[in-house]
């Protein structure tokens, strides 16, 4: 998605970039709340989630001499809320409706150039039941419109993850989907790869078993969050991205000082790496390379408050599909907060 926005930012246009507002996330909860605890096994480094959190963030591209490039805002969210379980029917107005907890991690990208407009929401819901234990959606919606889903549970006594994403609708009768021709002597078509978000149409879901302790990608960088608060230097746990488990190590590295348009916060720095789960078959090709939050790539360092573990900045590298570039640098730096943990806030 960042490097769709990169690659618009390099069209001429006469027009310069403004970065689309993001809509603020409101969650009910009581002041000084204590985080939603979400319990991933025994072993497992759990997740830690502020019951009402918003982190707005700048996304950076360094061109090096060319200086950097701002492409767009990040908004990183969290909550809580209480959700029903199903309605009772008509019959049986006796019975009432059950409520469960669900606990939400929520990351919007958006941002335009020159025409493009782009917004990928991913969202991860921790539900306490056993199927799913966690839903897993990745949406885009602007100039390019694509739907994935993901859940993870237990089905059938096993750790299950199901996993299905859209497609255009080739070949469909909705006369809707049809143009005209461009003679006039020829019949109404179907569309061709169209982008239009109303002409796509899901796959049938792709089943199978994961390991023990799997989580989401976005999940990921909360436990990485949460090792910064309860003290844990190292980690490993499988990642469930799309049909493929990759397992993705955490390491805590070194304490430093970081400038960002926030201010200056003292922060301990996580790094993530990845590679395929062992026994996991090779991407098509014999090639490919884990992907983070947004396309991201390579090691992951994720800067967080080093007391009380708030994300500040995140820096990897971006591949762009354009011949002499290669990848670049990119920086997801914090910007403004509210919802944090009591205390928190620049050194100046």
């Amino acid at each position: 998605m960042i490097a769709a926005l990169f690659l618009a930012a390099l069209l001429p246009s006469p027009q310069s970039f403004r970065p689309i507002p993001v809509a603020p996330v409101k969650v009910a909860a009581e002041p000084g709340a204590a985080p939603a605890r979400i319990e991933r096994g025994e072993g497992q480094v759990p997740l830690l989630l502020p019951r009402e959190e918003e982190l707005l963030f700048d996304v950076i591209i360094d061109l090096g001499i060319l200086g950097d490039l701002d492409v767009g805002d990040v908004t990183l969210s969290s909550g809580l809320e209480r959700t029903p379980r199903g309605l009772p029917s008509a019959r049986d107005v006796e019975r009432k409706v059950e409520l469960f907890d669900r606990a939400w991690v929520k990351a919007i990208a958006k941002g335009g150039y020159a025409g493009y407009e782009l917004t990928q929401t991913l969202s991860a819901s921790h539900l306490s039941q056993e199927w799913p234990r966690i839903l897993y959606k990745d949406m885009q919606r602007g100039s390019e419109n694509r739907e994935r889903e993901l859940r993870i549970g237990m089905f059938e006594g096993a750790l299950t993850a199901d996993y299905r994403s859209d497609r255009h609708c080739p070949g469909c009768t909705d006369h809707g989907h049809f143009v005209d021709s461009v003679w006039a002597w020829g019949d109404p078509y179907h569309c061709k790869k169209c982008k239009l978000a109303a002409h796509r149409i899901w796959r049938d879901p792709v089943h199978r078993t994961v390991p023990e302790g799997a989580v989401d990608m976005l999940s990921a960088v909360y436990i990485a969050r949460a090792m910064v608060q309860l003290g844990v230097k190292e980690t490993s746990f499988p990642i469930v991205d799309q049909q493929k488990v990759w397992r993705v190590k955490i390491q805590q590295g070194s304490t430093q000082w970081q400038d960002v348009p926030a201010g200056r916060f003292e922060c301990a720095q996580m790094m993530l790496s990845a590679g395929l789960e062992p026994g996991e078959p090779k991407p098509e090709g014999g090639a490919g390379k884990f992907q983070g939050l947004f396309g991201i790539q390579g090691t992951i360092r994720i800067w967080f408050d080093a007391k009380s573990g708030v994300p500040i900045l995140i820096q990897g590298s971006l591949p762009i599909p354009v011949p002499l570039v290669g990848d670049l640098d990119i920086s997801v730096q914090l910007k403004s907060f509210k919802g944090t943990p009591a205390g928190f806030g620049p050194a100046r």
